[in-house]
C-alpha cells in the first residue's frame, strides 16, 4: 500500500508540473521565508527541483530498506528481536518515503499557486505539517521499537 501511495505522490508532483506548465508565468517563487512570503524567485524550471529531490530521496530509502541489517537501531539487535526490529525499520522507511513523496507534491502545488498569483504566500498552515508528520512518525517508531516484544 505504501509503495502505491509513494508512487502516487511522485506522479502527482510530476503531473501537476506538466498540467500547469503552459499557464505558469516565467518567474515563480522557489523559496519561502518563515512567514510564508517568497524570498527567492526563478524561472519556472525551478519546479523540477522538488520532484527530482523526491525521486532521489525515495530511491535512496528504497535501497536502504533492502539491507535492514546495516541500519542503525535504537536497541541492540539480537537473534530474538532481529525480525521484529527489521520489520519496524522497514515500515518506518515505507511511511517516511510516502510522507516525503506527498510533501514534494504539495510543495509543487504551492509553488504553482504562488507563481500564478504573483507575490503570494506559501500556505502557512502547510509549512509545519511535513515536519510534524515526519517527527511524529519517527517518535512513534522509537517508542514501538524500544518496547519489549
Amino acid at each position: 500500500m505504501f509503495d502505491i501511495l509513494t508512487m502516487l505522490g511522485v506522479v502527482a508532483a510530476v503531473t501537476l508540473m506538466i498540467v500547469y506548465w503552459p499557464r505558469l508565468p516565467e518567474r515563480i517563487p522557489y523559496h519561502f521565508g518563515p512567514s510564508g512570503e517568497p524570498d527567492a524567485w526563478g524561472g519556472k524550471g525551478v519546479l523540477v527541483v522538488a520532484p527530482i529531490i523526491v525521486l532521489f530521496v525515495t530511491s535512496v530509502l528504497t535501497a536502504v530498506m533492502k539491507s535492514p541489517a546495516k541500519m542503525n537501531y535504537p536497541v541492540k539487535i539480537t537473534p530474538e528481536n532481529a525480525e521484529r526490529q527489521y520489520r519496524l525499520a522497514r515500515n518506518l522507511l515505507l511511511i517516511v518515503r510516502t510522507e516525503i513523496a506527498w510533501t514534494g507534491a504539495v510543495v509543487v502545488w504551492e509553488q504553482i499557486q504562488a507563481g500564478m498569483r504573483g507575490a503570494s504566500t506559501f500556505s502557512i498552515t502547510m509549512l509545519p505539517l511535513p515536519f510534524v508528520l515526519l517527527i511524529g512518525t519517527i517518535v512513534v517508531y522509537f517508542v514501538i521499537a524500544r518496547r519489549p516484544h
